[in-house]
């Protein structure tokens, strides 16, 4: 299975890699296929439906694909009805249903949960040998066994035995399912190519008969599929309080209307046997609050709600839907009790992990003294073994064998197939021959995935996502004196407007890195704490660090260990020194989304660094920038002295009511209250410039960053000296005039750098009121050949 092959041509297909999706087809036989193009993001756009070889769609799918379309295929051979002869879909016609399968090519299963990796290493190993397996993206996997003289019949109940076996999608049992293609890009998050690889098993001929005797043993009774009426047994939820926590952390932002309906029903089936009709209603129509002005009124909603009567989801798609339910629930197991969540729910989800009653494990009454392996992973559920620092991890933190065995211990552990027991929970969780917790390479700080998900990177080392949501306080009240505070920090409206968004897309969409930060500059006094205060309470004071200005300078660069999963970071007092060192150290911390990080005594490691940051000075000349500069955005106070403060009644008098209203040391409701106001900004995720965009002060905060020789260039043109006038600078007397010996390379990087200026050339002949050199040319502005510099210096006439 060729898998390394050349990309397509240039251009936008170069993204795109023909040679695995001909490796994918060629192994399942090859020929034609029926092609599906399904928006990736969108799921109320109709799908594109096309057949024929790849030779034929490949063209097309590119486009497709680099349109936002994930491109899929169906894995068995279809007969072509439905299709005219150019492959295109017959109007009224329904090729790609069961009667249409022509011969059956592969079995599947597709393992997308959180042990996918766990399961693919089950099925590496399964007799038959898988053939090939398609990575569709970071943790998840598709894998195959081609099959000879299957059959459609044979087809579905071997397909569920597969799918009970190895743990995986409950969909994926029709012959007519269609899948991801290698070779092209998976887009429902960060854009990831599709990749498929060679198992040991490949090329290895398999009967179909064969794969089902290997599975003879599997009971998986048949679903009956289709719609079931609300009440349905096999679609309820575990309890009310697992069916009430996935409907109270779903996230609303970015929600389509197909997922609210889908989601409506999944919720409505699960809990219907769980909580009486009217209480599933109400707590159904306080989550629909949370759409604010996107929701379409209570009368639109009850409608809907009004017309679900049967389902063919419930709670398993809740799970599969609600990537904060599926972390939670698949790290405690049915037998825990979330927590509940407050009256006020935050936009970020609870993390539902709660000490256990008494330090008691929750199983410890339901099971015996000795734990079957089945029993060991529901007793083990939520840790992982990281062989980076030797610990397990667990929905407690990070534990050494001692505190593990101490946590988890008090039950004897059946660790081999002869039954032999151990009353080592450490060993039994790492070491069984029957069942052991996953073994992750390294841990991950990424806030846009659910907590625990394990991933698995292009080298197959698997990493596990620790971030987890924080519990953020709000208060629906107005924040009028935060607003009012920040009106006279920036008068500006549209200021207000660039740090309000910044600050509010930070607090909505954690971990969403944004490549510039902004710097408020003023004299002392002003209140920085103010912002301080709001953001380590709107992002979790876990989440925020406030590192000093010569921390930064010193060792930030080296020692940075400090700077490991943070969310937020606010640093005062900034500057830069003549060398401009500092800017040096910031800019791979504020635009890089990984960096290598060492804390002292530690060795460097390769770290995720979502942190965002807010930066404060006293200093104009703090950070220098220039008209091209990308990862600042500079806001110049107009309160720049003490008289500046009184003006605007800024006393002790003024802080002492602020900061009592922001109740840092109280009862924090002023902090709850701007919390709540960011959380609910109108700003959607992304919709933040990728360059710092240009304040009231830019255009100030430029001059004020020029170097001495800038400065001294700049001083030279306005004053329209010889050598400077119509928007040129003679390079050689530009040095001539300055004080100090600079190199001429340093006065071109001056005005190419700091002024934005750009290199002419040589003037061809000697200039005699310049004493007779020919001059280097450089221009600020529009283009004009070195033929004009005599004449716009004045030198005729």
């Amino acid at each position: 299975m060729n898998t390394h092959g050349k990309t397509s041509n240039s251009g936008e297909q170069s993204k795109f890699d023909f040679n695995l999706a001909q490796a994918w087809v060629q192994a399942l036989g090859g020929g034609v296929f029926n092609w599906r193009f399904i928006h990736d993001r969108d799921k109320a756009t109709p799908a594109i439906k096309r057949r024929g070889t790849l030779e034929q769609v490949w063209q097309e799918a590119c486009q497709w694909n680099a349109a936002g379309y994930g491109i899929f295929a169906t894995v068995n051979e279809m007969d072509g009805a439905g299709y005219d002869a150019g492959g295109r879909p017959v109007a009224g016609a329904h090729g790609d249903t069961l009667e249409h399968v022509k011969a059956i090519r592969a079995h599947v299963v597709d393992l997308d949960n959180l042990n996918a990796m766990a399961n693919l290493e089950r099925a590496k190993a399964h007799d038959p040998a898988p053939w090939f397996a398609v990575q569709t993206s970071p943790g998840k996997a598709h894998v195959y066994w081609p099959v000879l003289l299957g059959t459609v019949d044979d087809y579905r109940p071997l397909q569920r035995k597969l799918r009970q076996w190895f743990d995986g999608d409950k969909a994926v049992i029709d012959a007519t399912r269609v899948l991801r293609v290698p070779g092209f890009l998976h887009q429902k998050g960060e854009p990831h190519l599709v990749t498929c690889y060679a198992l040991l098993g490949y090329d290895q001929p398999i009967l179909q008969h064969t794969l089902a005797q290997s599975l003879a043993h599997v009971n998986a009774p048949e679903d009956s599929g289709g719609r079931h009426p609300l009440g349905d047994g096999e679609l309820a939820g575990p309890s009310w309080e697992w069916v009430l926590y996935g409907l109270e952390t779903m996230p609303v932002d970015g929600m389509s209307h197909p997922d609210f309906i889908s989601f409506t029903a999944a919720y409505k089936q699960a809990g219907w046997t769980l909580a009486d009709p009217e209480t599933l209603k109400q707590h159904w129509l306080k989550w629909c609050e949370k759409f604010g002005a996107a929701s379409k009124g209570i009368e639109y909603n009850l409608k809907h709600w009004d017309s679900i009567n049967d389902t063919e989801v419930g709670w398993k798609s809740m799970l599969r839907q609600n990537p904060n339910l599926n972390g939670a629930f698949m790290f405690h197991g049915s037998q825990h009790v979330p927590v509940a969540a407050p009256a006020t729910v935050p936009t970020q989800a609870h993390s539902a992990v709660t000490t256990w009653e008494g330090g008691k494990h929750p199983l410890a009454d339901q099971y015996n003294g000795i734990l079957t392996a089945e029993e060991c992973a529901q007793w083990f559920a939520g840790c992982a073994f990281i062989s980076s620092t030797s610990q397990m991890f667990t929905p407690f933190g990070l534990m050494n064998q001692t505190s593990f065995n101490a946590k988890y211990g008090g039950k004897r552990f059946i660790i081999t197939p002869q039954g032999a027991p151990t009353d080592e929970a450490w060993k039994a969780a790492t070491r069984s021959t029957l069942w052991t917790v996953p073994k992750i390479d390294r841990l991950r700080f990424k806030p846009n995935e659910r907590f625990g998900e394990i991933s698995r990177d292009e080298l197959g080392r698997m990493s596990l996502n620790i971030y987890r949501p924080a519990e953020i306080e709000t208060l629906d009240d107005d924040p009028a004196p935060f607003l009012h505070h920040l009106s006279l920090v920036l008068p500006d409206q549209n200021d207000q407007r660039i740090l309000l968004e910044y600050l509010a897309h930070n607090v909505k969409y954690p971990g969403h890195k944004i490549p510039w930060a902004p710097l408020i500059q003023s004299t002392e006094g002003i209140g920085k704490g103010v912002f301080k205060l709001v953001m380590q309470h709107a992002m979790g004071h876990s989440y925020t660090y406030f590192p000093n200005a010569k921390l930064l300078n010193d060792s930030g660069s080296k020692f940075n260990g400090w700077m490991d999963q943070k969310l937020f970071f606010v640093a005062d007092e900034i500057r830069t020194d003549e060398k401009r060192d500092m800017v040096e150290v910031l800019k791979p911390i504020i635009s890089e989304r990984e960096l290598e990080m060492q804390g002292k005594g530690k060795d460097q490691v390769q770290g995720d660094n979502p942190g965002n940051w807010l930066f404060f000075s006293n200093h104009k000349d703090a950070i220098p920038v220039n008209d091209n500069s990308r990862r600042f955005a500079i806001f110049y106070s107009p309160i720049q002295s003490v008289k500046d403060l009184e003006a605007r009644l800024m006393d002790d008098g003024y802080f002492r009511w602020l900061f009592d209203w922001l109740g840092a040391d109280g009862d924090r409701r002023g902090l709850k209250i701007v919390a709540n106001y960011l959380l609910h900004y109108p700003i959607e995720r992304g919709a933040i410039p990728m360059r710092a965009p240009h304040t009231s002060s830019h255009a100030e905060a430029v001059t004020v960053s020029l170097g001495p020789i800038a400065s001294a260039i700049m001083d030279a043109i306005e004053a329209e000296r010889p050598g400077f006038r119509g928007g040129w600078i003679n390079r050689n007397m530009a040095r001539d005039m300055l004080k100090r010996d600079y190199t001429s390379q340093a006065v071109a990087k001056a005005i190419t750098d700091d002024l934005g200026g750009y290199k002419v050339g040589r003037h061809s002949t000697p200039i005699f009121p310049e004493g007779g050199g020919k001059p280097e040319l450089f221009r600020i502005g529009e283009w004009r050949s070195v033929q004009h510099y005599m004449a716009d210096q004045g030198y005729f006439g």
